[in-house]
């Protein structure tokens, strides 16, 4: 699985905006897909956000901003 994302949860599991609980379901989220054999990859798209975007996706996070470095690696998948 491929998210492309800003790496700022907002919105928790529930539909409520609350940024510290939906950062929780989000790494909650990804480990419990991961249990499941599937690889979950984070593609941000800003660098701002590259601290949370490591704590969710670990080391399958890429930070970039350039398109040409997000379409190689995308590539990679199809």
């Amino acid at each position: 699985m491929i998210v492309i994302t800003d790496g700022e949860p907002s919105y928790n599991f529930n539909g409520n905006r609350n940024p510290s609980a939906a950062f929780i379901d989000a790494v909650t989220n990804v480990a419990n897909i991961r249990k499941t054999g599937i690889k979950v990859f984070g593609l941000s798209i800003d660098y701002s956000a590259d601290s949370a975007v490591s704590q969710i996706y670990g080391p399958d996070a890429l930070f970039s901003s350039d398109p040409n470095v997000m379409e190689q690696f995308l590539r990679k998948f199809i």
